[in-house]
């Protein structure tokens, strides 16, 4: 899955069933759009209570428990089989849009749909484009260098790279570097649960030019993605503030 601004390959609305061969047993789930690159899949989780959409370490945490960073995957199974199985990597945790015992996560294609995949599944999908740059000058709002400081009390240090407010009380906050949340090779559910524990549930964004402090929010964790070539890490937050007012001196 892509933020707008990086999506390469258009996304259609979609209900195609999918097998997931999960870490410890099998789910049932539903695509809910799909592209020749990735998708947007729900799994249900009866037996698991609600699902909060608040607490992105617990939906780290369900997401490595039932999928792991990486998984196969059977589209459309009771009528193709294995005809469409896909190795999928999960690029995004963060739910806003549903309740109850879902789990929602974004997902990219270890290789792209091919054209036999798509004709399988009867569904209409055009060729990929090359990517936008993230935070490039297509975006509707500046960006700032930016800080994101733990919760008081929490272990993680200061991570650094850069921000842009995306509306009143929405922020998002892209990593420079990602090497110091978890050691050795990693994917996106790890880090996303590093990331949970080292900064806790409110932790500080931080807006600078240079060693001058522009704004500072006070923010909640909404959403974890994976950047470009999973080089870094980008967090959606919502902010305990509106707008882009500067700091009180």
């Amino acid at each position: 899955m892509r933020t707008t601004s990086q999506r390469r390959a258009k996304r259609i609305p979609c209900r195609i069933p999918i097998r997931i061969f999960g870490r410890h047993t099998d789910l049932d789930g539903t695509l809910h759009d799909i592209s020749r690159l990735g998708a947007r899949l729900r799994v249900p989780l009866d037996a698991y209570g609600r699902v909060r959409t608040d607490n992105i370490l617990r939906l780290g945490q369900l997401v490595e428990q039932h999928l792991g960073g990486r998984f196969n995957a059977d589209l459309n199974q009771d009528e193709l089989g294995s005809l469409v199985r896909k190795r999928m990597r999960v690029v995004r945790i963060g739910q806003e849009r549903i309740q109850g015992d879902l789990l929602e996560v974004g997902c990219e294609f270890g290789i792209p749909l091919t054209g036999e995949e798509v004709r399988a599944l009867q569904i209409e999908l055009p060729m990929p484009v090359r990517a936008s740059i993230p935070f490039g000058p297509e975006t509707a709002t500046p960006k700032d260098d930016a800080c994101l400081l733990p919760t008081e009390g929490w272990s993680g240090g200061i991570l650094t790279g850069h921000t842009r407010v995306l509306g009143e009380g929405r922020a998002v906050f892209q990593a420079s570097r990602t090497s110091h949340l978890v050691r050795g090779e990693h994917d996106l559910t790890a880090l996303t649960i590093a990331l949970a524990k080292a900064y806790g549930p409110a932790p500080v964004l931080e807006a600078v030019d240079g060693h001058h402090q522009l704004w500072v929010r006070k923010t909640r964790i909404r959403r974890v993605e994976a950047t470009e070539y999973a080089t870094g890490l980008r967090v959606q937050l919502e902010t305990c503030h509106k707008g882009r007012q500067p700091v009180s001196a």
